[in-house]
């Protein structure tokens, strides 16, 4: 049974709930009100603990994260959620700075532009660029939640497809925009945060004027050869959690290592809230990291 503390976010999601769109008009003004004036910013754990440094040669802010006495060989690239068209929160900063003080790796934290301004395209490649590394360099670890996760999948098939062998972990990933998994209605009722319509208008516009099936936009549809590792974390009581599923059922067709955490009656992103049962979680988040170190 859910801890107390999650119950009680369970309670209170629905005050913040994704709203479906009237109409394309309704959508803009709805993606816009998740968007803010001030870049998003490094929390006081970080700074106190960590440095942290931003650059802006990539067409956005992309922040580095390392501990103080220097950051190890293994770069993690954290991609945020938000639908694609929200601004990253604390709960994501806070998932860097655990990150590197347990595992002792460099982090990248790209700030990538949102939609409806922007689509998937817009930054793609130098998002890859980041992944991909220096020469030399191996592939990095590619970590996401929701919309983040699809963004980390979907680079990671690209990086498959170019040889690298990327490793990628993923925290209620959105893996579909369309929504078309059967079984989506069934979990509909039980979200109490994420909304159908909303999704379906959010992914239009990150797709932009390209088919929202391209495995860039959707990574359902892509292929996972060359996949090296992946790590798959979500909870029943999230509209996503079917496309979780079907890409745990995926790897094993593709005989790509997968851990699956799967949890019953868990809301969509539990991994990152203050509840108990998010230990879980990141514990095998940060192990799965450091396997590779």
């Amino acid at each position: 049974m859910p801890s107390w503390r999650h119950r009680l976010f369970a309670t209170l999601a629905p005050l913040l709930r994704l709203k479906a769109p009237r109409d394309n008009e309704h959508a803009r003004t709805l993606f816009k009100k998740m968007q803010s004036d001030q870049p998003a910013s490094p929390t006081p754990r970080i700074l106190k603990r960590m440095t942290a440094t931003v650059r802006t040669d990539a067409g956005f802010p992309v922040w580095t994260i390392a501990p103080r006495e220097g950051g190890g060989a293994t770069r993690v690239v954290v991609l945020h959620g938000g639908a694609y068209v929200g601004d990253a929160s604390s709960i994501h900063w806070s998932l860097c700075a655990e990150i590197v003080e347990t595992t002792g790796s460099t982090v990248i934290f790209p700030l990538y532009p949102l939609a409806p301004d922007a689509t998937w395209s817009t930054s793609f490649a130098a998002l890859a660029d980041l992944a991909r590394g220096k020469a030399g360099e191996e592939s990095a670890v590619l970590m996401g939640d929701s919309a983040g996760g699809g963004l980390a999948l979907g680079l990671a098939q690209h990086l498959a497809r170019e040889g690298a062998r990327p490793r990628v972990a993923l925290i209620s990933p959105w893996l579909d925009v369309t929504m078309s998994h059967p079984e989506t209605a069934l979990h509909a009722g039980a979200d109490p945060l994420l909304n159908v319509e909303f999704l379906v208008a959010a992914g239009r516009a990150w797709a932009g004027g390209d088919d929202p099936r391209r495995a860039e936009v959707s990574p359902q549809f892509g292929s996972l050869a060359g996949i090296r590792e992946l790590l798959v974390i979500s909870g029943t009581r999230d509209v996503l959690y079917p496309q979780a599923v079907r890409l745990v059922a995926d790897a094993a067709a593709a005989q790509v290592p997968c851990t699956a955490i799967l949890e019953e009656g868990l809301i969509h992103d539990y991994a990152l809230l203050p509840v108990p049962e998010a230990k879980r979680a990141v514990r095998a988040l940060t192990e799965f990291v450091q396997a590779h170190a």
